[in-house]
């Protein structure tokens, strides 16, 4: 498996960027000519991440938008700790947040208006990282 395992490591990898604005809805089916950024099928239905400027052409236009925030640091999908520090840093000032794992990076999607928020607090979080690790 590839990408980094300890903490303090991947914690100080992390170069936050906002990737875009999405939209989470749920759809019986995804249309044929869209492409989600993720899909998740549940047995309630099958939720997919959108981006925002496509998200009214299938009815999803009025959900809460999110921005993706990429971490830049590549983590191994079996790390412990990356996505509870990074939700747990978030949560101390009021943010929600979703993470979906991909194999390389995670992504995490917070509510819009709180984004540059959110990017500043987690390189704050790289910040104090990379002063723990050793010289």
């Amino acid at each position: 498996m590839t990408g980094m395992k300890d903490l303090d490591q991947s914690l100080a990898a992390i170069k936050p960027t906002i990737e875009g604005t999405y939209i989470f809805g749920c759809v019986d089916a995804v249309a044929p000519n869209l492409t989600p950024f993720a899909t998740v099928h549940e047995a309630e239905g099958t939720t997919i991440v959108v981006l925002a400027t496509e998200a009214s052409d299938y009815g999803l236009g009025d959900q809460d938008a999110f921005a993706r925030l990429g971490l830049g640091a590549s983590t191994a999908l079996d790390s412990v700790g990356i996505t509870a520090t990074v939700a747990q840093t978030l949560a101390s000032r009021g943010i929600a947040c979703n993470v979906i794992a991909g194999y390389y990076h995670d992504h995490v999607f917070v509510p819009a208006d709180q984004a540059t928020e959110a990017v500043r607090l987690l390189e704050d979080l790289a910040d104090q990282a990379r002063g723990w690790l050793p010289s």
